[in-house]
């Protein structure tokens, strides 16, 4: 899972799957439906507000199921209840094996960053629905990704069996860094 990092999107979420797909989830995107309500309890300082009611509150879970009146659920009765109601606004293939990471881009807001268990790098801007790039980045899978945290172009991926760290210039479409003699002692 990969929340968005800027404050200017905080309603945007990344999930990656077994099935090679990514899946972007917006929270704005419909009308409450019920699902994702959550109770959440009030802001005090007085200790004796979250003893259990006496009154029997109906607690919804994430997922929009009752919770269970045996639950260990401490709530006060002017607890507030929120709803988030998520929904898939779009979907990337990468027609590849597995994601095992994704890392949103924390200086474009619409571009985030992928590797696959075959060692791909898939770099997507989610406005369009095919990758930006994809490079072969790993003999194997990899399993990390990240972008730097000073250069809006500079990615590293790794964590595969390759025991390679790599680090790829976007800008300029290189990998900077493919010395395989100086990874061995990573």
């Amino acid at each position: 899972l990969a929340w968005h990092p800027t404050g200017r999107r905080p309603y945007l979420l990344l999930s990656a799957s077994q099935d090679g797909t990514v899946k972007l989830w917006d929270r704005r995107a419909a009308a409450n439906t019920g699902f994702g309500t959550y109770v959440s309890p009030p802001v005090t300082n007085n200790p004796q507000m979250f003893q259990q009611s006496t009154k029997s509150p109906t607690l919804m879970s994430w997922f929009g199921r009752n919770t269970p009146k045996t639950s260990n659920t401490i709530m006060s009765s002017n607890a507030t209840v929120r709803t988030a109601s998520w929904h898939c606004v779009s979907t990337y293939q990468p027609k590849c094996e597995a994601v095992r990471d994704i890392k949103w881009n924390p200086f474009i807001d619409d571009v985030f960053a992928m590797v696959t268990d075959n060692g791909m790098l898939c770099v997507y801007d989610i406005r369009f629905n095919k990758p930006l790039l994809r490079e072969n980045a790993h003999s194997g899978e990899a399993t990390t990704v990240d972008w730097h945290p000073t250069r809006k172009y500079t990615i590293a991926t790794g964590g595969g069996r390759d025991r390679s760290v790599k680090v790829w210039d976007l800008e300029s479409g290189l990998n900077i860094h493919k010395n395989e003699e100086s990874t061995n002692n990573i």
